[in-house]
């Protein structure tokens, strides 16, 4: 069993009514609760487990979860062991209050939340019998923030810190993936600011990047200036509340920075001070890293340099490209971000300062980089074909053609190609590329 994080459609569904109180509930309810304990949490909700339908289970045991020492000042009363199945509020008091509330779904993100103090509650137990319970405190903040789940609300669409005046600055879909969650938000950007558009193909076609092309089909107003230098006067007349920077392509000036009340926030896809620069992904599979991550940072003027302001770790699957890679981690970061946002705002969350002995930079990757030395060991060159897929792409030179190995994978060590691409064909398989190749693959041999 494993709890599913956003962004997943299923947790932002309103789970089905529980009609059949039999076996197979039972054993979801048992593993349920294994779960809760095992991630040490203190709600639980179907849907967390991909299990659309109206089931909760709440524990919480202050020995779970503090010191001995901590214990000593703990005010909160133990919560035991609760199954409700298909739960109602009946009743909420009006006396609200705000607090943190950290999500098993939301890892490393905690946003403040305003809730009712005490609540009323009616529902089922394992075998169908209607229960009344009563819940103030925790107990009561735990209630309301398992049944948002049953009704496909998560903390973010709680958040109760807005503003409308949102500049967004950034260029490739990695950017794109992060908008488009900003947009369907309570950040939505009412400004994006993109690189401008560049010749791509072999036609060299002026081509929009990807932020352009959402932006465009969500109205919003995009400026693409060949330097960001060049807009700061017009910036800071609009007078914006907060600069949100993904993959934008340039380093953003301090008397930029300076134009927003709340100054730039940037989501960066790797785990600062490594990998600071422009090409974090690609490093981070070219070095066979097992992990890697998410930091949201506070702007200075230096390149990924400011202060953390929340990080997560993410997991490397040995099989992952760059277009793999680059899209799980902007789907992390999206969700990060929405998260990190009304703590920055309401002051929340102070960064800690960035440990610049430890800082390592990335390179521009070029398109020599991505030429195979068949040399060198299967592992790297594994790495790199993932790497550098889809550009500048890992590519040999045989009979004076360009082919460039597009997939690959390892089997007892030994370098297994997949997909390949001839120069000026299209994309296929190296069993059907073999087939109608009358050159010498000697190469192969060579592969240890």
């Amino acid at each position: 069993m494993e709890i599913i994080t956003d962004p997943n459609s299923i947790l932002h569904q309103k789970a089905k009514k529980i009609k059949k109180f039999d076996e197979k509930l039972q054993k979801l309810v048992h593993n349920m609760t294994n779960e809760l304990f095992r991630s040490k949490g203190v709600g639980l909700a179907a849907p967390q487990i991909s299990q659309s339908i109206r089931l909760i289970v709440i524990e919480y045991s202050p020995k779970r979860f503090l010191t001995n020492k901590e214990l000593k000042d703990n005010k909160e009363r133990n919560i035991p062991l609760t199954i409700m199945i298909n739960p109602k509020i009946t009743w909420q008091s009006k006396v609200k209050n705000t607090e943190n509330e950290g999500c098993l779904s939301l890892p490393d993100i905690e946003v403040p939340i305003k809730r009712s103090k005490e609540i009323h509650a009616t529902a089922q137990d394992i075998n169908g019998k209607k229960i009344k319970i009563r819940a103030k405190g925790l107990y009561a903040r735990v209630l309301q923030h398992e049944i948002d789940h049953l009704d496909g609300i998560l903390l973010t669409d709680r958040i109760n810190i807005k503003t409308d005046r949102i500049v967004f600055m950034g260029t490739p879909e990695f950017a794109a993936i992060i908008l488009k969650r900003l947009i369907n938000s309570p950040f939505k950007p009412y400004l994006v600011i993109t690189e401008p558009d560049k010749p791509s193909g072999r036609g060299k076609t002026l081509t929009p990047p990807a932020v352009k092309i959402l932006a465009k089909q969500e109205n919003i107003e995009t400026w693409q200036p060949k330097y960001i230098s060049q807009i700061a006067n017009r910036l800071s007349e609009l007078m914006p509340d907060l600069f949100i920077v993904a993959a934008y392509g340039q380093i953003i000036p301090k008397d930029i920075l300076n134009a927003a009340q709340f100054g730039g926030i940037n989501v960066h896809p790797s785990l600062l001070p490594k990998y600071r620069g422009s090409t974090p992904i690609q490093s981070a599979i070219l070095n066979g890293d097992k992990i890697t991550g998410i930091t949201i940072m506070k702007m200075d003027e230096k390149m990924d340099h400011g202060p953390i302001l929340t990080q997560r770790e993410v997991e490397v699957p040995n099989d992952f490209s760059f277009p793999d890679l680059n899209t799980g981690l902007a789907k992390k970061g999206a969700s990060q971000l929405i998260g990190t946002i009304p703590l920055y705002l309401s002051k929340s969350v102070r960064g800690r300062s960035q440990n610049n002995e430890n800082a390592t930079y990335t390179k521009k990757i070029i398109k020599r980089d991505g030429l195979i030395n068949w040399r060198e060991k299967s592992k790297i060159i594994d790495r790199k074909i993932r790497a550098y897929y889809p550009w500048p792409g890992a590519h040999t030179i045989i009979n004076g053609k360009k082919i460039k190995i597009c997939q690959s994978h390892l089997e007892n060590d030994k370098l297994i190609i997949d997909r390949v691409q001839l120069e000026g064909k299209k994309e296929m398989t190296f069993d059907e590329f073999k087939r109608g190749w009358r050159g010498n693959l000697d190469f192969l041999d060579k592969i240890s």
